[in-house]
Parts: C-alpha cells; sequence; structure tokens
C-alpha cells in the first residue's frame, strides 16, 4: 500500500457556454493486489461547477486501476459532498488514465454523472 499526493486543474460545466475552470487537490491510497489490478480509493477537495455557480466539494473516488509498465487506465465510482450548497450530495462515474514516472504522477480524468456539471481535469503529484 502507498499513498499520493494529487493537485490540478479542471474544467466543469456543459463545456458549450456555461463552464468553469476549478482546481482539485487530495490523497490517493494505492492498494496494490497484484502488479497490475491495483484499488484506490481517495479522498479530494475539488471546486467545480458553472460559470456562475463554482461550488466546494469533498469527494471520494474509488477506482479500480489496471497497470501498464509506467501507464494506468482507472475507472470506478465517486461520490462529492457539497460543502457550500444545499445539494448535499452527487456521485457517477470517474474514469481516466495516468503515467508514473519515478514518484512522479501525471494524469488526466473525467467524472460523469447524470447532471452537469460533468468534469474533465488533469492532475499532477507525488507517490510516497
Amino acid at each position: 500500500m502507498s499513498l499520493g499526493l494529487r493537485a490540478g486543474i479542471n474544467i466543469s460545466g456543459d463545456y458549450y457556454d456555461d463552464y468553469a475552470i476549478g482546481m482539485q487537490l487530495g490523497l490517493v491510497f494505492d492498494i496494490a493486489m497484484s502488479d497490475w489490478f491495483h484499488v484506490q480509493p481517495g479522498l479530494m477537495y475539488g471546486r467545480k461547477g458553472i460559470e456562475n455557480d463554482l461550488l466546494h466539494y469533498l469527494g471520494s473516488p474509488l477506482l479500480i486501476s489496471f497497470k501498464f509498465s509506467a501507464f494506468s487506465i482507472n475507472a470506478g465510482p465517486y461520490i462529492d459532498l457539497s460543502l457550500s450548497d444545499s445539494k448535499f450530495f452527487e456521485c457517477g462515474l470517474n474514469v481516466g488514465m495516468g503515467f508514473d514516472i519515478g514518484v512522479f504522477y501525471i494524469g488526466t480524468f473525467y467524472e460523469y454523472d447524470k447532471s452537469v456539471p460533468r468534469t474533465f481535469g488533469l492532475n499532477v503529484g507525488v507517490n510516497l
């Protein structure tokens, strides 16, 4: 089991005329079930939403990661708890990919739920 720190930027909204640039920061736990199969629960703080309604969230993704050398493909559910809105939580699917280069990580992700805003992001990090 290892721990990783992640930070990055994201864009959320409907991507055409009502979107916002936000950020995320958090921790990822990497539990290696085998050389190529990993489970990655996380805890992330983020800002996402639409242009006039950028909200604060505390999120918890639970990703399954398939690792092929330095490259990984990730997918799994997430739950976001709103810290700034009466809409208590939302949930959806997170998919992405990334590269581990030594102790450093660079990756991209997409969060989908049946409502807008949907989020696309890029994050970097350090694996401890």
